[in-house]
Order: C-alpha cells, then sequence, then structure tokens
C-alpha cells in the first residue's frame, strides 16, 4: 500500500500555507517598494496584528520578494539581535557571496536565520566585522549594485530596546549612504505600540505600518477550497459555508479548521456539513490553546470580568452592545470606559461600530465561558 496523501493543510505558526492570500497587497507594495531605488518609503515596513493573523506568513512573503530580485536576506532574532548578525549571519552571507563567480554576485537570495547559537568560524580571508554598520556596508559592497540588503525581525516587541536602536540606526546609516537596504518587522500591536514610545525608535515611527486583519470571506473560501483541491478533497457548497463562517477570516483557524476536516474525509472525500460539525470541539480547543490562553495571558482582573461578561451576552459571533455588558456586570457604560479602552488597545476587542464590541479572535467567547471545563463522561 503507497503512504496517505499528505494534509495540505498546515496548522502551525510561521510556516507558510499551500495557497497563499489576503496579503498580496502588501507584499506586491513591499515588492514595488524594493524596485523604486534608494530612498523609496515602502522599504521600511512594520506589519502588526493578533496571534494567528498571519504576521510571520507575511513576513516570509516579503523575504521571497527580495530573493527574487536577488536580494540578500538576514533574517534576525529578537533575543540576541545584534550580536548574531554581526558575528554569525553577515560573515555566513559574506561567505557564500564571495564563492560566486565574479560577475555573478546578483544571487538569488540567502536566507540567514541566526539561530541555534552557531558561531560562523568561516575563514573566508576577512577579517570580523568589528561593528554592524560596518558588517552591512561590507556586505553591501559584495552583493554590488544590482543586489541589496533585506533585514527581518519577527516577534519585534521581544527585542531589547537598545539592540533594536542600534539595528535601526544602522539600517538608517546605509540608506543615508545610498545603500540598497530594506527593513521590515512583525509584532504584536500592544508591543509594538509600547516600544514605539522609546526614544530610540524614531525609525520605526516613519516606516509604514500595516495592520493585518481578517481575510475576506471569498479570499477565506479560496483558501480552503483550493488547498483541499490540493490534497485531492473537495467541499460541497453547505461545508464551504459553514467552514467560512467559522474562521471568520483568521488565516491560523482557516488552515485548523482545513486540517481537521482533511484528515476526516481524506484525499478523493467530499467535505459536508456534518464533518464540519464534527471537528468544532477539537478546533476550538486547539484554538484555545494555542491562540486564546497566550493571548489572555496577563489581563488584569477587571479588563478580564469585562470580556467574560461580554462572552455571557454575546449571541453567536455577533457584535456586543456596551451597554449589554454594562447590564451584566451591574454597573454603567461610563464606569467601564477605561477598561473598554484598554481592551480595545490589547488588540483583543475592536469596534465595528459605534457603541458595539466585537472579539478580535474569533471563538474567544467560548474560550472564555469553557475554561476549566472538563467532561470525564462520569459526572
Amino acid at each position: 500500500m503507497g503512504a496517505s496523501p499528505r494534509n495540505p493543510f498546515i496548522p502551525t505558526f510561521g510556516v507558510s500555507p499551500s495557497v497563499f492570500a489576503g496579503r498580496n497587497a502588501v507584499v506586491e507594495a513591499f515588492g514595488r517598494g524594493l524596485e523604486g531605488g534608494v530612498g523609496d518609503p515602502r522599504r521600511a515596513l512594520l506589519l502588526s496584528g493578533p496571534r494567528g493573523i498571519g504576521k510571520t506568513v507575511t513576513l516570509n512573503e516579503l523575504e521571497d520578494e527580495a530573493k527574487r530580485r536577488g536580494w540578500v536576506v538576514l533574517r534576525a532574532q529578537p533575543h540576541n539581535l545584534v550580536p548574531l548578525l554581526v558575528d554569525t549571519a553577515i560573515p555566513h552571507a559574506r561567505s557564500t557571496l564571495s564563492q560566486q563567480p565574479e560577475g555573478r554576485r546578483r544571487i538569488t537570495g540567502v536566507n540567514i536565520a541566526g539561530i541555534g547559537g552557531v558561531r560562523s568560524e568561516i575563514d573566508d580571508g576577512h577579517d570580523p566585522a568589528p561593528s554592524l554598520i560596518t558588517g552591512l556596508n561590507s556586505l553591501a559592497d559584495e552583493a554590488g549594485a544590482d543586489s541589496g540588503i533585506l533585514v527581518t525581525v519577527d516577534e519585534v516587541q521581544s527585542a531589547p530596546s537598545d539592540q533594536l536602536w542600534e539595528l535601526t540606526a544602522a539600517v538608517q546609516d546605509l540608506m543615508r549612504d545610498n545603500r540598497n537596504i530594506a527593513f521590515a518587522a512583525a509584532g504584536l500591536p500592544e508591543g509594538i505600540a509600547t516600544l514605539l514610545q522609546h526614544p530610540g525608535t524614531t525609525f520605526l515611527r516613519r516606516a509604514q505600518h500595516s495592520n493585518l486583519g481578517p481575510m475576506s470571506p471569498e479570499q477565506t473560501a479560496e483558501v480552503l477550497s483550493q488547498t483541499a483541491e490540493a490534497g485531492g478533497a473537495a467541499f460541497d457548497n453547505e461545508a464551504l459555508c459553514l467552514a467560512v463562517g467559522m474562521s471568520r477570516g483568521y488565516p491560523f483557524l482557516i488552515q485548523l479548521i482545513g486540517f481537521h476536516l482533511f484528515e476526516r474525509a481524506g484525499a478523493g472525500g467530499t467535505i459536508t456539513a456534518g464533518d464540519v460539525e464534527a471537528v468544532r470541539d477539537d478546533v476550538l480547543d486547539t484554538l484555545g490553546q494555542l491562540v486564546h490562553a497566550p493571548a489572555l495571558s496577563g489581563v488584569p482582573p477587571k479588563q478580564e470580568e469585562f470580556l467574560v461578561a461580554m462572552a455571557q451576552v454575546q449571541e453567536e459571533l455577533a457584535a456586543v452592545p456596551t451597554a449589554a455588558i454594562a447590564r451584566e456586570l451591574g454597573a454603567t457604560p461610563q464606569s467601564l470606559t477605561m477598561a473598554r479602552q484598554a481592551l480595545l488597545r490589547r488588540e483583543l476587542v475592536y469596534s465595528p461600530k459605534h457603541g458595539y464590541l466585537n472579539f478580535t479572535i474569533p471563538h474567544m467567547g467560548h474560550h472564555l465561558l469553557g475554561r476549566g471545563l472538563r467532561d470525564s463522561g462520569w459526572d
């Protein structure tokens, strides 16, 4: 017997899905910035959004866009930002470039992830770079005028502020010297907002900012149906409509729903409405563990009370009147203003229209009301 067909859905954070959709405008604009030459404002980009919204995947696509143009990609790690670039990533990239035949220095992309604690000991005839600026300048020299350098940072809110300042100052310095360099970073909204208040982050405040939101119903249906087809399965119309509705356009949830449905239907199978209902509990449990619980970590008690009350009065996934939350808490809407504003800043809730709130991450209410409830089958 042959091996079972691989599940084409990928519910793994940071791994690019089989079908990429919904962020094409961001990627294309960044690509035009790379083509636009030194000084193009689109060469500095800051992505933000809640967990699972597709920030890392979009960052991957930006890197691929640069590689297609022969740019060198330096993927910096937030917890050891500058040392790994200076000691590992830049020397590795220079070594790779130096091995290219003369006249072929426009490489198709070197993706250097400074991870694993591996320190480069390559004897390539170059002295160790004494600083980040000189290292980047040397790399730019070797890359040549037809190439460029893209530096990316994921989870940028976790980077030490002094190292982030050093990195952005170096990037800005190379830009002022008419070097082909670009910068893209991604992070959680609240962390980025705090980061941008630091006096050393002027460069980031001036960068173009893209706050990633849910995909449209049409884009969601496209991803679900095309990915299933790639694995040899198909949705019937009712199942596709239900799966789209359950996902609310949330990229990680789209992949998670699709993964469970494909496991149930298999290659050559047809996904039905019954399948969507059957996987619902497993999907929401996984979403709660991987997305809801981390998002709620550190939320103060008063704000959590607000969220629980909101969950108790929410019907299906509809927006909730602020007045209804106040009634549930036995309070006035005015007395809840501070909690409401804090939750908006955390991007745990959003306001689709005046006087109403909804959860930013789908099914948050289900998680809030179900925490600690476990049916063992004996009670």
